[in-house]
């Protein structure tokens, strides 16, 4: 005779909730990042488009810390980015396709998502150091490019966390959860 109690005991094993746990912490460690770069593209935006009170040096300091060296890499790894990639999201790519924080099969839905969402994300990165370039040479007409080129990398990271997480194929639930956890990689952009 089966009771209740050892349905949900054969239903529920150990290592299963450990390993369940492990892919909640592997997605909120990866998703952090992409909250970071969202934080600090935002924060350079409204000091460029809206206060205007940086100079071209320290835009372009801030800029290679807000794209987490997917741009132009910081000086201290522009001499190994030329033999490794020191992209942040290239990396946390690798890590949800050919793990340790998930692994996915290079033809898969979830694999190819993911890689196609980094390239948009790196070309939006190249958009928006172009604009700073440009809106510093060319003055106030170029602050619009300037804008719409930071809308559209805030969308592009939008659209790579969620390939990030699609990568890990939680229930709902779970996908909830880590939106709670780390909201500013969840949080629907400006389009």
């Amino acid at each position: 005779m089966t009771t209740t109690a050892s349905v949900d005991v054969a239903r529920a094993s150990p290592f299963d909730d450990l390993a369940s746990a492990k892919r909640r912490t592997n997605a909120k460690f990866l998703a952090g990042p992409v909250a970071t770069a969202r934080a600090r593209l935002a924060a350079l935006r409204r000091d460029l488009v809206v206060n205007g009170g940086l100079d071209v040096d320290d835009a372009r300091e801030a800029l290679t810390k807000a794209t987490l060296d997917c741009a132009t890499p910081r000086d201290s790894l522009k001499a190994y980015s030329n033999a490794r990639d020191v992209c942040t999201l290239s990396i946390l790519t690798r890590s949800v396709t050919k793990g340790p924080a998930a692994r996915n099969a290079d033809d898969s839905q979830e694999s190819m998502a993911v890689y196609d969402a980094l390239e948009r994300t790196k070309d939006s990165f190249g958009m928006v150091e172009a604009a700073v370039e440009r809106a510093f040479e060319s003055g106030a007409e170029e602050k619009e490019k300037l804008d719409a080129a930071f809308v559209d990398a805030d969308a592009a990271l939008y659209d790579f966390a969620r390939a990030l997480a699609a990568c890990f194929r939680f229930d709902d639930r779970s996908l909830d959860a880590l939106r709670e956890d780390v909201p500013g990689a969840f949080v629907e952009p400006e389009r």
